[in-house]
């Protein structure tokens, strides 16, 4: 039985993975504070090299410069996202949105909706 569970748990994280493939991390927008926008920076050069842990402490610093960017919560929660920290990426993931509704990489984010059950 427990086999089984592993496999089952397994085939739905790898059938859930492509439809998320394409979200991607967001690039700071020009006038953002400047510890903000370091923070994020490097928090993407980390995401983007697969190191999900260092990825989220810099976007946490980011956050926490600027509580106001959006791109910042977005980010926090994809990286929190891909280390199965589900339930602190769906806080960030809507404060990213309440915060960036009017971007559309935010407002459209698939992998914000599939969180937020929209």
């Amino acid at each position: 039985m427990r086999a089984l569970s592993a496999f089952v748990m397994a085939l739905v994280v790898a059938l859930a993975v492509p439809a998320f493939a394409a979200e991607t991390v967001l690039n700071t927008p020009a006038g953002a504070d400047k510890t903000a926008a370091m923070h994020n920076d490097a928090g993407i050069k980390a995401y983007n090299s697969g190191d999900f842990g260092s990825a989220e402490t810099h976007f946490k610093e980011a956050a926490a410069a600027s509580h106001d960017l959006a791109e910042a919560h977005f980010n926090l929660a994809v990286a929190l996202h891909s280390q199965a920290k589900h339930t602190e990426a769906t806080k960030h993931f809507r404060h990213a949105l309440d915060l960036g509704e009017n971007n559309p990489l935010i407002k459209n984010s698939k992998l914000l909706h599939h969180h937020l059950n929209k």
